[in-house]
């Protein structure tokens, strides 16, 4: 029989390509391309960004970022916050968590719980509730809901409370108490307004959903009848639900618990077809956190019905991916997995090696654990042991002789006066010393800026204007010889001709030596068709270049320009020299306030520790970025690609 184990891959309020596509997404697509005025297509964007559980993290963060661009324009502080709303789900489904608390907190402080906010508000103040979650800080998640909860109910907010009471039993299932977890399901159900209106119909699905897992848990650990025809109702009920709301996320999401309940009774056909049917809907989706959890179960499942080979081969193909989440509770239950597909297949020695690994991460984690205790004990300790000495000395004090007190206090206090009047001198003489070498430094980056592009424009200059004009004059000087060639032998036309081949390429490689050092002299376009050209002229094979630009970058100062394409100059030659990549994607946004410029490839990448004092390319692009006044921000990992990540202020 299949062991018993917790599902925890539960329905959360959380981010959910091309790939699974529904027809109400196309039929949107469509009105974003039609839209003929700027606030129509901003409408279509915010509606496709809304369908968030069927699109890739990737489709989405592209639609959420062409938003961004399109509102910047109009100034309006609660469309730029929806727009980073939908850019931190995306982030959220690629479980880079510390990017969504970023983004969040820093909305959370412009925006105001009150009036128009007041949604947008609550759906970021959930989404941290879950991203807490999902880091497996079950605790703060609770807390930090429970509180959310209190000020929507102060508020008489329905929709806040509806997605904190489903993420509240969300967590509960996660922590394993799934007759609380009903519990506050039922109070969620309890308050959708009847008959059912459209932005409550997903919290319908969810907490539907999320009470058919609790009461597959409940089944598995007692095996009660009546535990899973209530499990079977609300799994098909909510299957039914996404169904019908064309939901692709809730639908493979549901299918997997109803395959996996299934699985239980002797209809085991159906289960695996179940099963099948929600992992691959979930693939496409992309999530890799409820991917793993999927493939956890169709194992454990392989292995209850005696297809230990598929078992087997499903575990460590999870097993590999969990590399991608670092998250100890998914490794844990993909060993479980897999050694349940070995003890049922009778390989008791594989079975004792998963096993032993299984322990060796349970101990890892236990070691983490333990050492946070141990240090907030002491921290504790420490605390206390000052305060009593803090009380002790009063005590002694206390017993002095007034007059001795006060002597003491004014030596004291004249110490004291004077130490801090010596450490605020050092501190403003230390000041003073920074801004010096600030200012000499920055002076210093300026000098040796405008020397290297004042020496590219002299070498540009000789080569157009000497070197070139001297070859056209020489291919010139040759062609009026070419009414004599004719009674040359054949041998020296051949000559000839080389020599005429021979300087008009010379000529060519000239004039494009020095436009590539001279981009913005000869290209009236500006930053973006400077930029343009330079990617044009790429000719790498198996390298797809994407580019797209917004803003208007031609009032853009040329110094300022010439700095900036230098810096993309030198990201590119990167690229080209150490990434191996197939595939690079730059996005360059201009605004009043700034410009942002983003260049990732899918190459082979670097560790960050190690190439953060050697790569020579990328202290050339934070000098340059520094001298700019903005900000660098690099993402690396062997294999996996590099992001670079720039902001320019204007």
């Amino acid at each position: 029989m299949l062991r018993f184990k917790r599902y925890i891959a539960v329905l959360l309020l959380v981010p959910l390509q091309h790939y699974a596509q529904t027809p109400r997404i196309t039929g949107l697509k469509e009105q974003y391309y039609k839209a003929e005025t700027v606030n129509a297509k901003i409408a279509a964007l915010f509606a496709i960004c809304n369908e968030r559980n069927s699109l890739h993290p990737d489709t989405l963060y592209q639609y959420a970022l062409l938003a961004k661009t399109a509102v910047q324009q109009h100034q309006n502080q609660i469309e730029q916050a929806l727009a980073e709303y939908y850019m931190a789900f995306a982030f959220s489904k690629k479980a880079r968590f510390d990017t969504v608390v970023t983004i969040i907190n820093r909305q959370l402080n412009i925006l105001q719980y009150s009036g128009t906010e007041k949604e947008l508000y609550g759906k970021l103040a959930a989404l941290k509730g879950v991203n807490y979650f999902r880091m497996g800080k079950q605790k703060e998640a609770v807390d930090y809901l429970l509180n959310l909860l209190a000020i929507a109910e102060k508020e008489d907010d329905l929709l806040t409370q509806l997605s904190a009471l489903s993420n509240i039993g969300s967590v509960y299932i996660g922590m394993g108490q799934d007759k609380a977890a009903i519990e506050w399901y039922d109070k969620g159900l309890l308050r959708l307004p009847h008959p059912s209106q459209p932005q409550y119909t997903e919290y319908e699905v969810i907490m539907t959903g999320n009470k058919g897992l609790a009461w597959l848990h409940l089944y598995q650990a007692a095996r009660k009848k009546q535990d899973g025809d209530s499990c079977e109702k609300y799994l098909r009920y909510g299957l039914q639900l996404a169904n019908r709301q064309d939901n692709i996320f809730f639908e493979s999401h549901l299918s997997g618990l109803l395959g996996l309940y299934l699985s239980y009774t002797t209809r085991k056909n159906e289960a695996e077809q179940y099963l099948q049917q929600g992992l691959a809907l979930r693939k496409n989706l992309g999530d890799m956190f409820y991917i793993i959890s999927d493939m956890s179960v169709l194992s454990s499942v392989y292995a209850n019905t005696g297809a230990y080979a598929k078992g087997e081969a499903v575990a460590k193909e999870a097993i590999s991916l969990c590399d991608k989440l670092q998250n100890s509770n998914l490794l844990q239950l993909m060993y479980k997995s897999l050694a349940e597909n070995y003890k049922a297949a009778g390989d008791i020695n594989s079975y004792s090696q998963i096993m032993l690994k299984l322990l060796q991460v349970k101990d890892s984690v236990y070691k983490v654990n333990s050492a946070q205790a141990l240090a907030e004990l002491q921290t504790k300790y420490e605390l206390q042991k000052k305060e009593n000495t803090i009380i002790q000395q009063k005590y002694e004090l206390g017993r002095k002789n007034i007059l001795l007190f006060t002597v003491a206090a004014i030596l004291a206090a004249t110490i004291l006066l004077g130490y801090i009047f010596i450490r605020q001198r050092k501190k403003a003489q230390l000041l003073k010393w920074q801004q010096v070498e600030a200012l000499q430094k920055e002076r210093t980056t300026q000098a040796v800026l405008e020397a290297e592009e004042k020496e590219r424009k002299r070498i540009a200059g000789d080569l157009h204007d000497s070197v070139a004009q001297k070859m056209v004059a020489a291919k010139m000087n040759l062609e009026a010889l070419q009414g004599k060639i004719q009674d040359m032998p054949q041998q020296e036309k051949m000559i000839y001709n080389n020599i005429q081949t021979l300087l008009e390429d010379s000529a060519t490689e000239v004039r494009q030596l020095s436009h590539s050092m001279m981009p913005m002299a000869n290209n009236h376009g500006g930053l973006s068709a400077a930029i343009q050209d330079l990617l044009d002229k790429i000719n790498t094979p198996g390298l797809h270049v994407h580019f797209i630009a917004e803003g208007n970058f031609v009032q853009l100062p040329e110094n300022k320009a010439l700095y900036i394409y230098r810096i993309v100059q030198e990201a590119v030659q990167n690229i080209l020299k150490h990434a191996a990549a197939s595939r690079m994607d730059m996005a360059l946004i201009g605004t009043k306030e700034g410009i942002d410029i983003t260049i990732e490839d899918d190459g082979v990448g670097f560790n960050m520790t190690d190439m953060a004092s050697s790569n020579t390319g990328l202290k050339n692009i934070r000098s340059r970025v520094q001298y700019l006044g903005g900000t660098v921000d690099v993402q690396s990992q062997p294999g996996k690609g590099t992001a670079l990540i720039i902001y320019i202020p204007l």
